[in-house]
């Protein structure tokens, strides 16, 4: 980046007074250094692309802190930083916030394991804090502008992701300011097809009735302020997605049939003047029956508040088309605007007034995480490839290891968590990029049972165990067996794991838990065959024989080498 800070305020219309402090400027300098040259994965500068996220990112008026984690949003992608680096120059404020933008980067529709919804709730849970999900919002909106540069299938897979992600995401918090702006520049490129069907029947419909809905808003305006409500009137018709997506819902083909296909917004200045205005108005047009919604005595959970209802014969309104009408207050249409980031801007407030908003805001992430997310004791970790890891809080990396594959539970070796060794007792937090390192065969111990988490992994743990203990209690009672007299009858308890039975087979010099397949049945094929063993996910070794067709089927990196005794 080229740029000094002073200039780039001015280049994105920002007052220098508000974001000019050493911290914001020394944030600015480093990712001019560590973005220098190089180009973000759609194609764009990278110095280009921050730019065009901040210009976003300003429109909510965010704190300083979030300007410098949207300066910095990307530098977890270089080798040269990391987590530490972050808290050690930003403070703990900003390297959570960067930490957690650089794992919701990584939650994509591209091979998914999980369902969308659970995506959808993986986006709101995953960020503690909510600066963090407006910045990978603002940061997806950009590269909507510059989606051109992609191929036609990556566009494609970037516009889905934000039609079935970000911008339910963006709903979520309540900014649907950003909702509609990501759905307007998605649609058209995730399905061309249908947005050129549907900007057809618009294009239909007004040829055939003249614009009516901007002289209507003046009408129902002059009709209220005739009646002692001053508001505001403002016409508003719906988007193309939302239409296809209702359309869709409601199983029809043509927007006639949509009911709120076209809206007016009623601002006035306070809750009395809502419910007034209400009257007035159905008393000037029609109220469908069944229409009527008071989010104002029951917010949404993303603390929505508007009456709406559906009016037909309004002034200039062709007789069969309905108008919806949402009637709120200023502060209400502020906050149905910018949602959660509208608690944020307490500059001109009282210290009353700012506390009294902050824990409107904390009240208002609760209820979004209780009514779309269910328990929120869960946190999202990536492997080194980027996949995101679901895991109970408090999990350790033997819980990581797991939910991965059994294999690499019972392989355990060592852990990396963002780059440095941790013991196996390190408590994983949001965003860690977590890294297994492994043995060649298994090699769990008891220990391990006090070192996770998850339910999953301590039943595959216990499994391995039941397993050999089982086998070295069948062994021991066979060679009791063998030394007693014929006709002598001894009850034989199961023997402890601390027994080293005597195995027929020996898998890379360990003793493990092992079955001969039925495939090929290599106990009956006698000594001078040679064997390969498959760990299976209990942690077993299945025994084959080395030409058994079956092999081929099985992952290579579950091979373990395995021999007869030699007595």
């Amino acid at each position: 980046m080229t740029l000094q800070w002073d200039d780039t305020l001015e280049r994105i219309g920002v007052s220098y007074a508000l974001y000019g402090t050493s911290r914001v400027h020394a944030a600015w300098e480093c990712a001019r250094e560590t973005y220098a040259g190089t180009l973000h994965w759609s194609g764009e500068r990278f110095d280009e692309h921050v730019l065009g996220v901040l210009k976003v990112f300003m429109r909510f008026c965010p704190d300083a802190d979030a300007v410098q984690a949207c300066i910095l949003h990307h530098v977890l992608q270089f080798p040269h930083w990391n987590t530490q680096r972050l808290d050690l120059l930003f403070g703990k404020t900003i390297q959570s916030i960067v930490r957690q933008v650089h794992l919701l980067s990584h939650v994509t529709l591209r091979n998914r394991r999980v369902p969308v919804q659970n995506l959808r709730k993986m986006l709101v849970q995953a960020s503690d804090d909510p600066r963090a999900l407006l910045i990978i919002l603002c940061d997806r909106c950009s590269m909507l502008q510059h989606i051109h540069l992609l191929s036609e299938g990556e566009q494609r897979r970037v516009c889905q992701d934000v039609l079935q992600l970000f911008a339910p995401a963006a709903a979520r918090l309540g900014i649907y300011a950003l909702k509609h702006e990501l759905e307007r520049l998605a649609f058209p490129v995730a399905y061309p097809t249908d947005a050129e069907r549907i900007q057809g029947q618009i294009d239909v419909f007004w040829k055939e009735y003249s614009a009516f809905l901007q002289e209507t808003a003046i009408h129902v305006q002059a009709f209220l302020r005739e009646h002692g409500v001053h508001a505001v009137v403002k016409a508003r018709e719906k988007q193309l997605y939302s239409m296809f997506a209702k359309m869709h819902r409601k199983g029809v083909s043509h927007i006639t049939h949509i009911y709120d296909l076209f809206a007016l917004r009623v601002v006035v200045n306070s809750v009395e003047e809502c419910y007034r205005a209400l009257g007035f108005l159905h008393t000037l047009g029609h109220p469908v029956p069944h229409r009527f919604k008071d989010y104002i005595a029951f917010p949404k959970p993303n603390g929505y508040r508007s009456v709406h209802t559906t009016l037909t014969c309004l002034p200039k309104v062709p007789p069969h088309v309905f108008t919806e009408v949402q009637i709120r207050t200023h502060d209400m249409h502020r906050q149905a605007e910018l949602g959660i980031a509208a608690h944020w801007q307490y500059k001109e407030m009282g210290s009353v007034q700012r506390a009294t908003h902050k824990a409107h805001l904390e009240e208002l992430l609760a209820d979004t995480r209780a009514a779309e997310v269910g328990s929120t004791d869960h946190i999202f970790v990536l492997t080194p490839t980027g996949d995101v890891i679901e895991l109970l809080e408090g999990s350790m990396p033997l819980d990581f290891a797991f939910a991965i594959h059994s294999d690499l539970g019972f392989c355990f070796r060592s852990v990396r968590v963002n780059g440095a060794i941790v013991p196996m007792d390190h408590i994983l937090d949001n965003g860690d990029v977590v890294e297994i390192m492994r043995w060649k065969s298994p090699r769990p111990s008891v220990k391990w049972l006090s070192l996770v988490r998850t339910a999953g992994a301590r039943l595959r743990l216990r499994k391995f165990f039941a397993a050999q203990e089982d086998i070295a209690a069948q062994e021991y009672s066979s060679e009791v067996k063998e030394e007693q007299p014929r006709g002598v009858v001894r009850r034989v308890k199961k023997h402890p794991l601390t027994v080293q039975p005597r195995q027929k087979i020996i898998c890379d010099g360990i003793a493990m838990p092992t079955s001969f397949a039925k495939c090929c049945r290599p106990d009956e094929r006698g000594k001078d065959v040679s064997l390969v063993g498959v760990i299976g996910r209990s942690g077993i070794v299945k025994v084959h024989w080395d030409e058994c067709g079956f092999l081929k089927r099985t992952n290579p990196e579950r091979h373990v080498v395995v021999m007869w005794r030699t007595e």
